[in-house]
């Protein structure tokens, strides 16, 4: 089994001159009063019951128009249209939600129509994976530094930690205990990342219905 690192497509001959493409309303930035608020509550893991109050973005001058778009919210997730919509309908994606965001054009101020938020949840395969054998090092802002030994799960967040501020863990090849099933097409490693994984099959998916606006790139973590 292969799985691939899913993230925002980087070609800004296609996405346009900037990474993300999109931003929150300046008129709803000025009532914004805490970081919950700014991130409209769509924290890592959490799922608002309700939609989120004035939702609204605007999609940048210098942007393009993709399937799957990037946005300024930091929990996991993205713009989606109903292209998208239906190939993740067809896939075990775990925990997630759709939001009804207002996404306007910059420069015509006409409203995009037909995108949701797709906010994913944990679904953290921590696990399942055999840290005695997979290989980890320290990280200092971007800047791998020492490997280290790493018992268990426990022993992995007993570490994380005691780091000091700016400091992390990363890691090199992850295994994947004897058995162990991933249980998710879509699915987050439970460590000190913010990647969203992909399996094969739901990559394949993607590409065979030429969605833009994702990138992938082959994980190393492996079955033993």
């Amino acid at each position: 089994m292969v799985y691939f690192k899913m993230s925002s497509l980087a070609d800004l001959k296609i996405t346009g001159r900037e990474v993300t493409q999109t931003y929150i309303d300046e008129e709803v930035l000025l009532r914004v009063k805490s970081e919950n608020e700014f991130n409209f509550g769509l924290n890592y893991g959490i799922f608002p019951k309700d939609e989120p109050k004035d939702f609204i973005f605007k999609l940048k001058k210098v942007s393009k128009i993709t399937d799957a778009m990037s946005g300024p919210i930091t929990g996991k997730g993205y713009f989606v249209n109903q292209k998208i919509i239906s190939v993740f309908s067809k896939f075990d994606l775990g925990e997630y939600k759709y939001y009804t965001p207002v996404i306007r054009l910059e420069k015509t101020g006409k409203i995009l129509d037909g995108y949701q938020w797709f906010h994913l949840g944990k679904n953290e395969i921590i696990d399942g994976i055999d840290f005695e054998k997979s290989s980890f090092f320290t990280t200092y802002v971007t800047f791998r530094k020492d490997s280290i030994k790493i018992n268990d799960s426990a022993h992995f967040k007993e570490i994380l930690g005691s780091l000091e501020l700016g400091w992390g863990i990363g890691f090199e090849t992850i295994y994947l205990t004897e058995n162990y099933s991933v249980p998710y097409d879509m699915f987050t490693l439970g460590l000190d990342d913010v990647d969203m994984y992909a399996t094969e099959t739901l990559k394949n998916a993607i590409e065979e219905a030429n969605i833009v606006g994702f990138e992938f790139e082959e994980a190393s973590i492996y079955h033993q």
